[in-house]
């Protein structure tokens, strides 16, 4: 049996209970069952998503092996727009 998962960088807390109370109407254990995973954020992506101007609340920054909340991920943004700007 496979395992779900869900990416929770991108949602809100709303979204996220909302998103949990429908599941577990469709089975009563899948709630137990869930892994939760982080974005992991590749330096490719990272440029596409500044680029469309999403940012996850949190997220893995993999080439710097470190976690980037909230407005640290803004900031990230911001350096590779400046270095593409040379």
């Amino acid at each position: 049996m496979a395992w779900p998962a869900i990416t929770i960088s991108f949602c809100s807390k709303e979204t996220l209970t909302k998103l949990l109370e429908k599941l577990a109407t469709l089975d009563e254990d899948i709630i137990s069952r869930i892994e939760f995973e982080y974005f992991k954020a590749y330096p490719s992506i990272i440029k596409r998503l500044c680029s469309h101007g999403l940012s996850p609340w949190i997220s893995v920054i993999v080439n710097e092996k470190r976690v980037a909340i909230g407005e640290e991920f803004n900031e990230l943004c911001r350096r590779v727009a400046e270095k593409e700007n040379y």
